[in-house]
């Protein structure tokens, strides 16, 4: 039943995300406090946040104390395997920066599980398509929908902005929702949606890029700033999630993914997942390059491709 299910959804996605749309459940699962919209900045913890120089207002839109730090062209990454837990991550990986496009996979799961029938279907639209127009118009109707999913996911530096666009999350905060969704519903409408993205996002950019380029990917989600000089993406398989972001191009980001998803930091991590279970520390990840550095040349083509291969099976 599940393989003819998913061989409809290859078909036609739209009708098929649709049909676990209309089975969804309107009950609210959400904390009461999150419903308004409205924040108690007393009771909300100061939230670091890495920006680029020169792009420190944006921190005046968020609600809630924040604290700055400069990006300084820094990379963040987080992996985890599903099997056991291993994990591999940045030691950035739980700062918070702008979270561009990505943000709308926590409107679109709260709007999935809360909004009305039309806007259920826009949700899928708006992760296939990455439409701001529809993020603008969902996040308008549904103010509370990033608070309520980092609340109902721990999404601890996640944090919404007056605009849907200014918002804030980690990687390690998206690679944890996405998890969390894979476990609770493996064929979740969000997830569904992004193994069925669109080729070129309604403003016609590319979404090729990132963690998509790892292999045995079924589902990613892209973001991207106005000026092209801030990347992000997220993607899963069977067995992994991956997250990444970055300040700089988008083929920067996508170097970047290979250079630290290889089969030797993953040999690497898993052995360090085995001491540390041992030590009743499984969750500590194996921790990548320092960000901020200069990312080296990539290996020739042949070899990437072969570190890739292996690197996610």
């Amino acid at each position: 039943m599940i393989n003819r299910v998913l061989s409809f959804l290859r078909v036609t996605p739209a009708a098929a995300c649709a049909l676990f749309l209309v089975g969804c459940s309107t009950s609210s699962s959400y904390p009461v406090a999150e419903t308004t919209g409205v924040v108690n900045t007393a009771a909300v913890p100061t939230l670091t946040v890495e920006v680029p120089a020169g792009r420190t207002a944006v921190t005046e839109h968020l609600k809630g104390p924040v604290e700055l730090v400069e990006s300084n062209g820094s990379a963040q990454l987080s992996y985890m395997r599903l099997s056991d837990g291993m994990r591999m991550a940045t030691a950035n990986e739980h700062t918070a920066r702008p979270a561009l496009s990505i943000i709308k996979l926590y409107i679109a799961a709260y709007v999935v599980d809360e909004g009305e029938l039309e806007d259920k279907y826009s949700a899928v639209e708006m992760i296939t398509s990455s439409n701001d127009d529809l993020a603008a118009a969902l996040f308008e109707a549904y103010p509370e929908s990033i608070g309520a999913t980092a609340a109902k996911y721990g999404l601890k530096s996640t944090r919404a902005a007056d605009r849907w666009g200014l918002s804030v999350t980690s990687t390690y905060d998206v690679m944890s929702f996405i998890s969390q969704l894979l476990k609770e519903d493996p064929l979740h409408p969000v997830l569904v949606a992004m193994a069925q993205s669109d080729a070129y996002a309604a403003d016609g950019y590319p979404q090729n890029y990132g963690t998509v380029t790892l292999s045995n990917v079924l589902g990613s989600k892209w973001g991207w700033s106005n000026d092209k000089d801030l990347h992000a993406s997220v993607s899963f398989g069977r067995n992994f999630v991956v997250a990444a972001a970055i300040e700089g191009t988008a083929e920067e980001l996508t170097d970047f993914v290979a250079k630290e998803v290889t089969v030797a930091n993953l040999r690497a991590a898993s052995k360090a997942h085995v001491a540390r279970s041992k030590q009743n520390k499984p969750d500590e990840p194996f921790r990548l390059e320092s960000p901020g550095v200069t990312l080296e040349p990539q290996p020739s083509q042949s070899t990437s491709s072969v570190n890739r291969a292996r690197a996610t099976e």
